[in-house]
């Protein structure tokens, strides 16, 4: 049923980089294992999702928690983000 083609590594876009950067990403920081998540508002709800990933109960102690915005347009966007203090 499918025309048998050999699979081919090529990287015709230079994304190979990217992506290994990516995986050593996820592989270093702990929130990013974890399910634990919460989505935020940006001003661009229509072309940002924005969420922060928190580590799981048994890697608190080793990092906090991730920042992520995904932009889903082809040109850069300001998202303003609420600042926290300690107290």
């Amino acid at each position: 049923p499918y025309e048998e083609q050999p699979l081919t590594w090529d990287d015709p876009h230079g994304l190979r980089a990217h992506y290994t950067k990516l995986v050593r990403l996820r592989k270093d920081v702990p929130a990013l294992h974890s399910s634990d998540m919460a989505l935020l508002a940006t001003n661009r709800d229509d072309a940002v999702l924005a969420y922060i990933r928190r580590p799981s109960a048994s890697a608190r102690d080793c990092h906090g928690s991730a920042l992520i915005l995904l932009n889903f347009t082809d040109h850069s966007i300001d998202v303003p983000l609420p600042v926290r203090t300690k107290q």
